[in-house]
């Protein structure tokens, strides 16, 4: 997983890369987004410096950097270390490792059961979750967020569930 990851980001830097030009490639943001060092931070502010007070033209590199960006800042906060993204399946790994250690036995068969609607929906998904989070070191709270239905957490393994939104 973390080889697949790795190899897609990769593919997009080169893309990146790629897109902007001959003319782009001495632009110090464009080598500092190549380099797996480089803080995201300083990378975004030298982008940001070179764009100030000019038009975005298409083909620039503009709208590839904003991409990247907006993929990066969420995996990078607050230190900026470009090479975070790359420690998920590694955390994962490990995560896996301390609940086994801890005598949790993760359970991959579950008990789920159509509570409805059923029926073609109105407005958005029925049934649709975007994402399912298990509390680090609390196994039995989850929280799944879903297209229409907000935020849900339960605290006992999803026999029961709360929602505030």
């Amino acid at each position: 997983m973390l080889k697949a990851f790795t190899q897609r980001f990769k593919l997009l830097l080169l893309l990146i890369f790629i897109s902007l030009g001959t003319e782009l490639h001495s632009q110090s943001w464009v080598t500092m987004m190549l380099d797996p060092n480089a803080n995201f931070y300083a990378i975004q502010t030298t982008f940001n410096n070179y764009w100030a007070g000019k038009t975005i033209e298409k083909g620039k590199g503009y709208k590839a950097f904003r991409r990247w960006e907006a993929f990066m800042e969420p995996r990078v906060y607050p230190s900026g270390n470009t090479t975070l993204p790359s420690q998920t399946a590694k955390n994962y790994k490990q995560w896996e490792t301390n609940l086994a250690a801890a005598g949790i036995v993760k359970s991959v068969a579950g008990n789920w059961s159509l509570m409805g609607p059923v029926g073609k929906p109105v407005g958005g998904g029925a049934g649709r979750l975007n994402f399912i989070r298990i509390h680090p070191t609390i196994a039995n709270t989850i929280y799944v967020g879903s297209a229409d239905g907000g935020l849900w957490k339960t605290i006992d393994g999803g026999t029961t569930w709360t929602t505030n939104t």
